[in-house]
């Protein structure tokens, strides 16, 4: 082997040479060029290796020595060398071997030597061939299994891991639990910092996780902003409750990133094998619905999933299905409750309630489907069908002979930020005729407050052309006094919170209070909310609120129930 070694050696920039020439005769430079030092590297680290390979090997027993050698090492030239293309690697060491073959034929070897080194030459480079294979295939598994952003087991791999970890839970008898993660409100950091530091922040928080689990325990990026982590052998259900606690506490630090320091918190949703699931499909749905009641329950918090959650998680699928034809459907009803003068019980105004009548469920809240219109996108179209409604029904009820009333519509955040918002209400009180003074358009503090100053400038706009303004709900938000200076607002709506405990809750009656006398200040007029009993009307009316609005009077009431106690001129 060291004669072979050394032709080898001394010959170096003849290999090199008939290697370049070998490129240019097959029409090499098809293939994306490289550097020459890249070139120069690889040829000299495949010299190198050649040689720690050979020189110490038995011709007699060296073709299964050198394979058995090449197979287990990990390093090799080429393997891990981002620089090098598969293609151009296969086509240089294909030269390569040519040339040391060349070699060994312009030799003064015998003719037994020069067969037998021909064939040390193949074997060392068939080997190395069936390394590259095998490297390449790993990689293209390890690719397709893996998560190219932060490395995690992708969902390919986690679903071969987790049906593994039943085979076994099976076997032994015991626990598997599925946690699963999503990240709190993450959007908003691409949406305002970019993806690139989203992207950043996801790596950071993808290896916080992996530190804290240990094998054969896997956490997988499901995608997105999702993670997965399979407990695959869990002695009990509290064991899963502390890890899931575990994971929260490691959110309580910041990530940074390029100069970024930023808080992330986590819902975590929880569902055990066999309990909740004898599949792996069961076992992930499931926990991806404790995962999103654990949102509703507020965020920042884990959740184990139950029946309910299932039983909920259906009911709201079905609605949303369903919701997305309830306009056209004509499924949409308005109640109207009556706003009373505290002084002469006299019906002065009334609030649109809108309501869903569902043709399986009856009539839903809005508190179940608002939300869901939200998320949807669809509470603008249903934000303006209430307004035409309710404009339109007013009007009908005057025309009929009935004394004028204002009807109060509630806003939501997406309808005030439209573009043309002001025209659209102005084009709907010409349609239905509605004189402008006969419209009250409710907004709360969270709705007014998004776009403060896109607020005051649409708002000044319709009250200047006669629609009233008012602030509902006033007293569970920032009730920021500077900005309620700012705005053009007509009343304000004491939050029935603060009516339910008038007579009971000193603080509460000291805000109530404070509430009425500013707005008395700011010449507003004032509506207590939620009034339901005989003390609560004595409280409010001793605090001089002007109107108010509750079940002691009245319940939202159909358009007929309402026009009846009109017609009978119904007073407090």
């Amino acid at each position: 082997m060291q004669k072979l070694c050394q032709l080898i050696l001394s010959n170096k920039q003849w290999l090199f040479n008939r290697i370049i020439e070998y490129t240019i005769e097959q029409s090499y430079s098809k293939y994306e060029p490289i550097s020459e030092e890249c070139f120069q590297k690889w040829f000299q680290s495949m010299i190198d290796f050649f040689v720690e390979v050979v020189k110490n090997i038995n011709i007699h027993t060296g073709l299964a020595s050198i394979f058995n050698i090449i197979l287990s090492i990990n390093k090799i030239p080429g393997i891990c060398n981002e620089d090098i293309a598969l293609d151009q690697l296969l086509i240089r060491h294909k030269y390569c071997r040519n040339s040391f073959l060349d070699l060994i034929l312009q030799s003064d070897f015998s003719q037994e030597e020069a067969e037998k080194y021909h064939c040390m030459v193949e074997s060392f480079f068939d080997s190395i061939e069936i390394k590259y294979a095998k490297y390449y295939q790993d990689k293209i598994y390890y690719q397709t299994c893996h998560d190219s952003l932060t490395g995690l087991p992708n969902r390919k791999l986690l679903n071969e891991r987790m049906n593994d970890a039943i085979d076994n839970a099976q076997k032994k008898e015991c626990m598997i639990a599925l946690l699963f993660i999503d990240l709190d409100d993450f959007k908003s950091i691409n949406d305002v910092l970019g993806h690139d530091i989203g992207d950043g922040i996801l790596s950071g928080i993808a290896q916080r996780i992996k530190g804290i689990i240990s094998q054969p325990d896997t956490v997988s990026r499901w995608g997105g902003d999702e993670f997965i982590i399979l407990l695959s052998e869990v002695p009990t259900t509290e064991d899963a409750l502390k890890f899931s606690k575990k994971i929260l506490n490691a959110f309580e630090a910041p990530f940074e990133y390029k100069g970024y320091r930023l808080y992330v918190t986590a819902s975590i949703g929880i569902a055990f094998y066999p309990q909740h699931g004898e599949d792996t499909n069961t076992v992930l749905k499931n926990a991806d619905m404790a995962m999103y009641s654990a949102k509703e329950k507020g965020r920042n918090t884990f959740q184990i999933y139950t029946s309910d959650i299932n039983k909920k998680s259906f009911e709201k699928l079905m609605l949303t299905n369903d919701l997305r034809h309830a306009l056209e459907r004509d499924e949409f009803v308005l109640y109207y409750q009556p706003q009373v003068n505290i002084y002469t019980g006299k019906v002065v105004g009334m609030e649109a309630l809108i309501r869903w009548q569902h043709p399986e469920l009856g009539l839903v809240s809005p508190a179940s489907f608002i939300p869901l219109a939200e998320d949807m996108g669809l509470i603008v179209p249903i934000g303006e069908w209430v307004l035409y409604t309710a404009c339109t029904q007013n009007k009908v009820w005057q025309d009929s002979g009935l004394s004028p009333l204002r009807v109060a519509v509630n806003l939501s955040a997406h309808q005030l930020q439209q573009s043309g918002f002001v025209e659209r209400v102005m084009s709907v009180l010409e349609e239905t005729g509605l004189e402008p003074n006969y419209l009250d358009l409710e907004i709360t503090e969270s709705v007014a407050l998004q776009n403060i100053e896109l607020t005051i400038e649409k708002l000044n706009a319709l009250q200047e052309r006669g629609v009233h303004i008012s602030m509902d709900d006033f007293g569970t938000g920032y009730s920021s006094l500077s900005y309620l200076m700012r705005l053009p607002i007509n009343t304000l709506k004491i939050d029935r919170s603060f009516v339910k405990e008038i007579n009971t809750n000193t603080k509460k009656v000291a805000i109530a209070d404070a509430i009425v006398s500013m707005a008395h200040s700011l010449k507003f007029k004032v509506i207590a909310e939620g009034v339901e009993n005989h003390e609560q009307l004595h409280c409010v009316r001793t605090r001089k609120c002007d109107e108010i609005q509750g079940y002691l009077f009245s319940k939202p009431l159909t358009t007929e129930a309402f026009e009846k106690i009109l017609r009978q001129d119904k007073r407090l």
